[in-house]
């Protein structure tokens, strides 16, 4: 190995059971049988730790799960134990919760205290609906933010592992409903909980240790601050006792997470605050749609809480609402499910006065409103008028239908050429599921100059400096359906109130109006219809570039190369029902957006729309297999992007992900920075952009994949692989 140039990996294999003996501060490497004390710190006495009989029902080693033992200054039994008093006289057992199938599984089973007579004798019954009030109930604080997690929805915790975190996972891990996934690195963890948030439409959480394990975080999260998905983060600190003394990764938490733009960040430095604050945590984070942080030291993590009445009866009350996301929304918000009906009347004849006014009205949707997708389809179609998307909502509506005009907002740009000139004509802005207005409504100089009606599912999204004529909050489905039916009602007024050539007259000017879009939509018999056509914009051609129309100029196929918008044009007809695609960040942004084409039921996409993180494709399809374990997941990804995470491979063989394609641009270039415009007049072109890049075929083998090279833009050879490609098992 020392002989060879350039490059060498030595790969060693090593005995697991082989641990290095750390003895200074009396640490025990090797892993402590159950019931065995344990040493802590030097000068403190052991403790005896006792299985409790969750661990016994999950025993290590229960299907592919692992422990690692950690080699901080506090080590635990591995296992989330409840620790019982020698002076306790009577015997704890474990109240296995019956739940019904409706509700969510419970894990965290309550421990109840036995008295000597019988449930006969004090005239009640041994069910668990007629426990006593002196029973004796105590879990862990990792416990019971186990249990927490899973009454929130919460099916899958994304993070890293280290010491200060061991009590946590170990109850994440034995709980049956939620799932660990150890990401190869944090920033990844906290990527793909943001993802999972913006694709389940919930609660996303991600865990990382002290020190580096916690600062990584902060990307993804403040990825999902800027998106506006819900995630909890929960990290590890050293003992209590060392905080702000200890030398080893004791930093300032609160104070870089705060600084990072996460509005929420506390400390939990005693037992009795957690249950408070991570409540607190959990309601603000869906509420607003934005991210909370909670450290929790590793010793606290151990506490027991052994307080019922105000501990663990409000977690059992909880299991009813806490448990459906939208229940938690509303419930946190005071909102109601949908809106006053005199509120959505009132919105409907001022959109039809618009449209008879001949005012161009404009339907933008964000990936809040991706399960509307049929009213929003059906509003269009009752008033002709045309629909534009962000990326993460493409699909939403099926993009062949002939009023969607394609995707709005990249890289902080208005978007394509067809919804950029939509956008600069339209006078109204219908806003549905929106989370940032400033590239719909305002000006270069921060001036409002659209009017907004805005559809939403909490109004702690609004920005300030955008003011709305109308504004529907509650179940974002269920707000456009109710809009569409009072604007079929309002129209029925008017046939049963109107002669027939008033009508015909009203009906005429929605269909054509003078003034509206008359040179953008016709009626073509059976609906309106977006038409090719002309402005003043990319050097007067014609707009006709979206995705259901466009085609890769002839002039731009090179022999030898395949052409990006030739593939991604032929993969959209391919990819079968609820296929999730996640885009990076780059030159494949612009070339998903302009060139796939996603028609089908349940098709959804997944992008960092405006934090930009490269590297988050991988994340997001780890996410979204999680999520959707039996539907395909599409990865795009530039050289570049997919570089910076493709070490989450490794963790993709860790779950039941069947079928990932991955698909990366090769052009050995960080193509976006290379080909954008710098300096005035484009006089300062930038440099350093060349990248290398390693066999990604052989990378696919290594993680136990395929790998397939395509390097011609031949419709017959794309297909052929495209069809090898998706017929492929995982990966």
């Amino acid at each position: 190995a020392l002989a060879c140039q350039h490059l060498c990996v030595l790969e060693v294999v090593q005995d697991p059971a082989v641990k290095p003996l750390m003895a200074k501060h009396g640490v025990i490497a090797k892993q402590p049988d159950e019931g065995k004390p344990i040493a802590l710190r030097r000068g403190h006495p052991p403790r005896q730790h006792k299985p409790s009989k969750w661990a016994q029902q999950f025993p290590k080693g229960q299907g592919d799960r692992q422990w690692d033992t950690p080699t901080e200054s506090l080590v635990m039994a591995g296992e989330a134990s409840s620790v019982l008093k020698a002076s306790e006289p009577a015997r704890l057992r474990l109240m296995h919760q019956k739940v019904d199938a409706s509700e969510p599984k419970v894990a965290c089973k309550s421990l109840a205290r036995e008295t000597g007579e019988s449930a006969t004798s004090r005239g009640t019954s041994n069910s668990e609906d007629d426990l006593d009030e002196d029973v004796l109930v105590q879990v862990s604080v990792a416990e019971y933010i186990a249990q927490f997690l899973a009454d929130c929805g919460v099916t899958h915790v994304f993070g890293g592992h280290g010491g200060a975190v061991v009590p946590l996972i170990n109850a994440i891990c034995r709980h049956p409903d939620l799932t660990w996934v150890y990401m190869r690195c944090e920033v990844n963890a906290s990527l793909a909980a943001a993802a999972y948030a913006k694709l389940g439409g919930g609660l996303g959480c991600c865990i990382g240790t002290s020190g580096p394990g916690a600062s990584h975080l902060t990307t993804g999260l403040l990825d999902a601050e800027l998106d506006g998905c819900p995630v909890l983060c929960i990290t590890g600190m050293k003992s209590s006792d060392k905080v702000g003394v200890s030398d080893f990764q004791d930093i300032g938490q609160t104070e870089i997470f705060k600084a990072a733009n996460i509005a929420s960040s506390k400390t939990a430095m005693h037992a009795g605050s957690v249950v408070a604050l991570v409540r607190a945590a959990a309601s603000a984070a869906v509420s607003r749609c934005s991210c909370c942080h909670l450290a929790i030291p590793c010793d606290i993590q151990q506490d027991m809480l052994d307080d019922p009445p105000r501990l663990i009866q409000p977690l059992e009350d909880a299991r009813r609402t806490v448990s459906n996301t939208w229940t938690l929304r509303t419930t946190v918000a005071h909102m109601p499910e949908s809106p006053p009906h005199e509120l959505v009347a009132s919105c409907a004849s001022y959109l039809l006065r618009l449209r008879n006014r001949g005012e161009r009205i404009l339907i933008a949707v964000g990936h809040r409103g991706v399960d509307a997708g049929d009213p929003i389809q059906s509003i269009a179609e009752t008033l002709g008028i045309p629909i534009v998307t962000t990326l993460d909502a493409k699909g939403c509506v099926p993009e062949r239908h002939p009023l969607v005009a394609g995707v709005l907002g990249i890289f902080g740009n208005p978007g394509m050429e067809a919804s950029l000139a939509l956008l600069q004509a339209s006078d109204v802005v219908i806003s549905v599921g929106i989370h940032e207005h400033t590239q719909l409504l305002m000006t270069g100089a921060g001036v409002q100059q659209r009017r907004l009606v805005r559809i939403d599912s909490t109004s702690a999204a609004m920005e300030t400096h955008c003011q709305a004529v109308h504004t529907l909050l509650g179940d974002i489905s269920e707000c456009c359906s109710m809009l569409q039916d009072a604007i079929d009602h309002r129209l029925q007024n008017l046939q049963r109130g109107s002669s027939a050539t008033t009508v015909a007259s009203h009906t005429a000017r929605a269909a054509f109006p003078r003034d509206g879009w008359g040179q953008f939509i016709t009626n073509q018999g059976d609906g309106h219809a977006l038409t090719s056509f002309h402005g003043g914009m990319m050097n007067g051609g014609t707009l006709n570039q979206r995705p259901s129309v466009y085609r890769v100029p002839p002039d731009d196929i090179t022999h030898g190369f395949c052409h990006p918008g030739c593939l991604l044009q032929a993969l959209g007809s391919k990819l079968p029902e609820n296929t999730t695609v996640c885009v990076d960040v780059g030159d494949v942004t612009l070339w998903t957006s302009l060139c796939l084409c996603l028609s089908k039921p349940g098709q959804r996409t997944l992008t960092s729309m405006r934090l930009g993180t490269m590297g988050y494709s991988l994340c997001a399809s780890l996410a979204a297999g999680a999520l959707r374990p039996d539907s395909h997941v599409v990865a795009i990804a530039g050289d570049g992007g997919v570089q910076m995470s493709i070490n989450e491979l490794a963790t993709l063989q860790q779950l039941p992900v069947r079928k990932l394609l991955v698909i990366v641009l090769v052009n050995r270039l960080l193509g976006r920075v290379a080909n954008e415009v710098w300096g005035p007049a484009g006089t300062a072109p930038a440099s350093g952009c060349e990248i290398l890049t390693p066999d990604f075929c052989k990378v696919a083998e290594a993680h136990g994949g395929v790998g397939i090279r395509l390097a011609t833009s031949n419709p017959e050879e794309i297909s052929q692989a495209l069809d090898r490609a998706l017929a492929c098992q995982h990966l």
